[in-house]
Parts: C-alpha cells; structure tokens; sequence
C-alpha cells in the first residue's frame, strides 16, 4: 500500500503536465485519442473540472493554422471544436496537396502574331533580296527615263544596247524582279 500511495501523486503531476503540454503532432483524430485519455486521467483525479477547461484545452493544443479557425467559431461543447477542427484540417489538406483540376499557374507562353499564318499558294513567296542583289538593285525609272532609254535601244537594267537575245550582265535582279512582279524589261 505504501507502494501506492507513493506512485499514485506522482502519477497524477505527471497526468497533469502532459495534459497541460499536449500538443498535435499529427491529425485531428490522433491529437483527440490521445486528449481523450488524458482527460479521462485527468477526471479520476480531479472530477470537478468543467467542460470550458477541456474544450480550451483542446483548442489550444491544435496547430495554428487550425487553432485560429476552431476558437473563431467560440464552440460550446468539445464535440464543436472537434468538428471544427476538422473542417479547417481538411481545408489545409485541400491547399497542399496538388489538385490537377485546379488552374496551372500563369507560365509566359510564346508570343504569336494576332493574325493567322498565311497559307502557302501555287505562287513563289516573295524572297527578301540577298546582299547581291540588293547592291544590284535597279533604280526606279521614270516614264522620261524609260522613253529615253527605249528611244536609244538601251537595256533598262544595264544600259548596254538592248537587242533580241541580250543578256544582262545583272542576272539576278533581272530574276528577282521577273519572278516577284512579271517584268521582264
């Protein structure tokens, strides 16, 4: 019996002192299994204990994400300040794990022009001119330039004598343009 009596005060501080220290370290329904068996120590110890200190107490040994929640709503009963308290952990849960139905993040996506892509036809696209072609370029004549040039029999392109059969000594440009307007010169 001295035995007893030696243990059981000890047994009941250290009672005491987990119960005042209980935090959650895991779910909801880890953290109320282990209250529950501290509560119902606590009880056989000191049975007049009111129902406000174990829902403050449960209340107050929840994380913080979940303690602001459950003590927002000033439940009654400990009954409320579980259910509560697991609303709010499943809200928590919702926000870290991914969910592939929610929205991707903004990612910058590659610039495209408003307008469609042009399809390609029979015809030959344009070819921007090459840097001999464009030292080639023909200057534009005027209707007096070419009248000129006609009245003498010149080449527009070379101004060399232009007859049947002539070939210009700037071939390019002359492709250039036949193939991009149809002149021919």
């Amino acid at each position: 019996m001295d035995v007893c009596a030696r243990f059981r005060g000890e047994m009941g501080s250290q009672v005491m002192e987990e119960f005042n220290n209980l935090n959650q370290t895991g779910t909801i329904d880890e953290h109320l299994e282990r209250f529950e068996e501290l509560k119902s120590l606590m009880l056989v110890k000191n049975p007049l204990l009111l129902a406000d200190y174990f829902v403050d107490s449960f209340i107050g040994g929840l994380v913080p994400q979940i303690k602001s929640f459950t003590r927002a709503f000033k439940p009654k009963s400990l009954a409320e300040a579980v259910d509560y308290a697991r609303l709010q952990e499943a809200t928590v849960q919702a926000i870290k794990a991914p969910d592939k139905t929610r929205a991707i993040p903004y990612q910058k996506l590659p610039q495209r022009g408003l307008l469609p892509t042009p399809v390609a036809t029979g015809s030959k696209p344009m070819v921007p001119p090459t840097p001999v072609m464009a030292a080639n370029k023909p200057k534009i004549l005027t209707a007096a330039e070419r009248a000129d040039k006609l009245a003498k029999g010149l080449c527009f392109f070379c101004d060399h004598p232009y007859e049947k059969g002539h070939k210009c000594n700037i071939k390019k440009t002359q492709l250039f343009l036949i193939e991009n307007t149809g002149y021919r010169g």
